[in-house]
């Protein structure tokens, strides 16, 4: 029997997603998965760039606003929580359509990545503790000794990730990227006909966009957005925080840079964050690329998007040999 279908629409921050993937899911009756890691907290909303409530009212929008900041979430609870989700979505005869840039959370559907450890409040707070008194490329160091492997696909600025790697291994003696090997080998076919579609551009289009959302994220009170969250009484230590924008303001805010250098550096990362999201991408099996090129109505780039899903009907399992 056919396996049913599940539409995924990635790509870099800022190229566009969140509207695409709407209109997708409108055209084809479906509705919205988020699978970004930011956008699953409450009050973190400018910042994470949330599709507005009036795209969300239009389409329904599913994994947006479900934990409060002090929750720890990871790839392996988004692949239970957006399996339920896509599963009921099915059996109402609705096509999900997930919807991000967080690839991790993407892979965990399409292959099963296997995250290895639960998330730990007490190793996490010990550990960005220890961050926050060595500094994040010193515990890269530390990472590099015990998990070469890991260390070598992880950015020395990446607190998040950089974290994980030795929070796995603190809790379960091995090294992450052992973990990982083992899901390679045993990786098995997806129980759903996934067409994976990612968005790409020409560099000048990708820095462009990222440059106009920070500006527009800063115009609409990304500042304000975060003192409002340090007032409420939320600690800069939360995860969301180590996201970016927010750790930039968390700094300017500190008195460590001005205003035009916090911008400044907020544009720098974004745009080595979209250099990093390609490149995990590119990496990816089974995936259809849609380019978007200077001039593209939004229309014609949606034909595009969806030409691929008509497609990738046709395949057969992700990852089956």
């Amino acid at each position: 029997m056919p396996l049913p279908p599940l539409i995924i629409l990635a790509g870099p921050t800022g190229i566009g997603k969140s509207d695409f993937g709407a209109a997708l899911a409108e055209r084809s009756g479906g509705e919205v998965i988020s699978a970004d890691s930011m956008q699953v907290y409450r009050h973190f909303d400018i910042g994470s760039a949330k599709p507005s409530l009036e795209l969300r009212k239009k389409v329904a929008h599913h994994l947006i606003d479900v934990l409060d900041p002090v929750e720890e979430y990871n790839a392996s609870l988004f692949r239970e929580d957006a399996g339920k989700i896509i599963r009921r979505l099915h059996g109402e005869g609705r096509t999900p359509v997930v919807v991000g840039g967080t690839g991790l959370y993407i892979k965990s559907l399409t292959h099963g990545l296997e995250c290895a450890a639960a998330p730990s409040p007490g190793l996490r707070r010990e550990l960005r503790s220890e961050m926050k008194q060595k500094g994040v490329e010193k515990l890269h160091g530390e990472l590099a000794e015990i998990d070469p492997a890991s260390a070598a696909a992880i950015s020395p600025r990446d607190r998040v990730r950089i974290e994980r790697a030795l929070e796995v291994f603190k809790a379960t003696g091995k090294p992450l990227s052992e973990f990982h090997e083992q899901d390679r080998k045993n990786k098995g076919p997806s129980e759903f006909a996934v067409s994976l579609i990612i968005l790409t551009a020409p560099r000048r289009y990708i820095y462009s966009r990222i440059e106009a959302r920070v500006d527009s994220m800063l115009e609409r009170g990304l500042v304000e957005e975060v003192r409002s969250l340090l007032d409420r009484g939320y600690s800069r230590e939360l995860k969301p925080f180590m996201g970016l924008g927010y750790k930039q303001v968390l700094g300017y805010l500190d008195g460590g840079n001005d205003y035009a250098a916090m911008v400044d550096s907020i544009k720098k990362e974004t745009r080595h964050y979209a250099k990093r999201q390609l490149t995990w991408f590119r990496k990816m099996e089974g995936a259809r690329w849609v380019s978007i090129e200077d001039g593209d109505q939004p229309e014609a780039v949606l034909r595009k998007i969806m030409d691929c899903v008509d497609y990738s009907r046709e395949f057969t399992r992700m990852g089956a040999s």
